[in-house]
């Protein structure tokens, strides 16, 4: 038995909204990738080439350069991190 457990449920609370945080972080993240992969394709196709081609390609690679890789790799630390504090925390004996 867990001598205090209002200590630990807000611990396991704290820590579950720092995970639920970092999957959306990762979620965001994979949008703005698929969003770049969208507006790349579109700059290829036949439709947006004959609309505004250097539109399109300047603003699909300011987007989705790196930011979408930079903010999964920012949930996945997130979520590392909360884990490591919450083993820190919690006595597991």
């Amino acid at each position: 038995m867990i001598g205090d457990y209002r200590d630990h449920a807000a611990n396991e609370r704290t820590f579950l909204a720092w995970v639920r945080t970092g999957i959306a972080v990762i979620a965001f993240g994979l949008v703005i990738e698929k969003f770049n992969l969208f507006m790349l394709t579109l700059a290829t196709s036949a439709l947006g080439g004959a609309l505004h081609p250097p539109h399109f390609r300047t603003f699909s690679g300011r987007v989705g350069g790196y930011e979408g890789f930079a903010f999964i790799l920012s949930g996945l630390a997130i979520v590392v991190l909360s884990t490591a504090r919450f083993a820190r925390i919690t006595p597991f004996s």
